[in-house]
Formats: C-alpha cells, structure tokens, sequence
C-alpha cells in the first residue's frame, strides 16, 4: 500500500475519532443539562407538594378549632338552658290540681 494513503487513511481516523469524541461529549453534556433539571422540577415539585401539605395541615387545625369551637357554645347554651330551668321550679313547683270530691 501507498504510504500517501496510509497517511490519508490515518489522517481520517483521526478526524472521525474527533468528530466522534466531539459528538459523545455534546450528548453527554446534554444528557448531564437533562438530569439536573429533572432534579430542579422534582425539587420545585418536592416544594409544591410541601406547601400543599403544610396548608391542608393549617386548614383541618383551623377547622378542628372551629369545631371545638361550636362544641363550646352549644355546651354553654345547654347549661344555660339547664340552669334556668332549675331556677324556675325553684320558684314555681309543680302545680297539682285539686281533686274533684
């Protein structure tokens, strides 16, 4: 063989090994730029669902609070009901009506 070819030829597998090396690189970096905004989504999306959670937490503590709430005021209006009744028949006994003889 014609060592001008030799040359030629090894001087073709050198640029395409380049080209080659060139193109895996850019992939990769592609590949590396791909992987770190799936972990920023899923780190905004970690937050998200934090946030989410920490107000659907807020909004069963006020709403238990509400509830705890309502509970105490019909207790209060029962007992006040209770009370004023015993205030009554203190005053005002049961009434008898007198037998017909």
């Amino acid at each position: 063989m014609d060592p001008q070819a030799e040359l030629r030829i090894a001087n073709a597998l050198a640029a395409n090994k380049l080209k080659e090396s060139a193109k895996r690189d850019k992939f990769n970096a592609k590949q590396l730029a791909v992987i770190e905004r799936k972990k920023e989504k899923e780190g905004d999306e970690m937050a998200v669902t934090l946030k989410n959670i920490e107000s659907r937490e807020a909004s069963e503590k006020e709403l238990k609070a509400r509830l705890e709430y309502a509970q105490e005021i019909r207790k209060e209006r029962r007992q006040k009901i209770i009370d004023e009744r015993a205030h009554k028949e203190q005053f005002y006994g049961t009434r008898t009506t007198p037998s017909c003889a």
